[in-house]
Protein backbone atom coordinates (compact mmCIF):
# COMPACT_ATOMS: atom_id res chain seq x y z
CA UNK A 1 0.00 0.00 0.00
CA UNK A 2 2.78 2.41 0.92
CA UNK A 3 4.57 1.70 -2.36
CA UNK A 4 1.51 2.56 -4.43
CA UNK A 5 1.02 5.84 -2.58
CA UNK A 6 4.70 6.69 -3.09
CA UNK A 7 4.33 5.99 -6.84
CA UNK A 8 1.34 8.29 -6.98
CA UNK A 9 3.16 11.06 -5.13
CA UNK A 10 6.16 10.70 -7.44
CA UNK A 11 3.98 10.94 -10.55
CA UNK A 12 2.15 13.95 -9.15
CA UNK A 13 5.50 15.56 -8.39
CA UNK A 14 6.30 15.23 -12.09
CA UNK A 15 2.98 16.85 -12.95
CA UNK A 16 1.53 13.72 -14.53
CA UNK A 17 -1.91 14.39 -13.08
CA UNK A 18 -2.01 17.83 -14.72
CA UNK A 19 -1.22 16.69 -18.27
CA UNK A 20 -4.12 17.30 -20.60
CA UNK A 21 -3.88 14.92 -23.53
CA UNK A 22 -7.54 15.26 -24.49
CA UNK A 23 -6.69 16.89 -27.85
CA UNK A 24 -5.20 13.54 -28.89
CA UNK A 25 -7.70 10.93 -30.02
CA UNK A 26 -8.14 8.07 -27.54
CA UNK A 27 -6.81 5.51 -30.03
CA UNK A 28 -3.65 7.55 -30.52
CA UNK A 29 -3.10 7.88 -26.76
CA UNK A 30 -3.49 4.13 -26.29
CA UNK A 31 -1.13 3.44 -29.18
CA UNK A 32 1.56 5.80 -27.86
CA UNK A 33 1.27 4.38 -24.34
CA UNK A 34 1.57 0.85 -25.70
CA UNK A 35 4.70 1.78 -27.66
CA UNK A 36 6.20 3.46 -24.60
CA UNK A 37 5.67 0.43 -22.41
CA UNK A 38 7.26 -1.90 -24.95
CA UNK A 39 10.37 0.17 -25.68
CA UNK A 40 13.49 -0.09 -23.60
CA UNK A 41 15.01 3.14 -22.31
CA UNK A 42 17.83 2.76 -24.82
CA UNK A 43 15.44 2.32 -27.74
CA UNK A 44 13.45 5.34 -26.60
CA UNK A 45 16.55 7.54 -26.41
CA UNK A 46 17.44 6.59 -29.98
CA UNK A 47 14.16 7.98 -31.32
CA UNK A 48 14.00 11.52 -32.59
CA UNK A 49 12.74 14.02 -29.99
CA UNK A 50 9.59 14.79 -31.98
CA UNK A 51 8.69 11.09 -31.78
CA UNK A 52 10.06 10.41 -28.29
CA UNK A 53 8.38 13.24 -26.36
CA UNK A 54 4.76 12.38 -27.22
CA UNK A 55 5.43 8.79 -26.17
CA UNK A 56 6.95 9.88 -22.85
CA UNK A 57 4.14 12.29 -22.06
CA UNK A 58 1.49 9.71 -22.87
CA UNK A 59 3.13 7.03 -20.73
CA UNK A 60 3.49 9.49 -17.88
CA UNK A 61 -0.15 10.55 -18.02
CA UNK A 62 -1.38 6.96 -18.36
CA UNK A 63 0.81 5.82 -15.47
CA UNK A 64 -0.79 8.42 -13.22
CA UNK A 65 -4.23 7.04 -14.08
CA UNK A 66 -3.09 3.44 -13.69
CA UNK A 67 -1.64 4.08 -10.23
CA UNK A 68 -4.51 6.25 -8.99
CA UNK A 69 -7.20 3.58 -9.42
CA UNK A 70 -5.60 0.96 -7.11
CA UNK A 71 -4.75 3.63 -4.50
CA UNK A 72 -8.38 4.77 -4.41
CA UNK A 73 -9.53 1.15 -4.08
CA UNK A 74 -7.12 0.60 -1.17
CA UNK A 75 -8.67 3.46 0.77
CA UNK A 76 -12.24 2.52 -0.09
CA UNK A 77 -11.96 -0.89 1.57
Amino acid sequence: MKGEVEKLLFLRGLGADALDLSPLPAKRRRHLAQIGRRLTAQALVRREPNRRHPILLTVLAQSAVDVLDPVVQLFEN
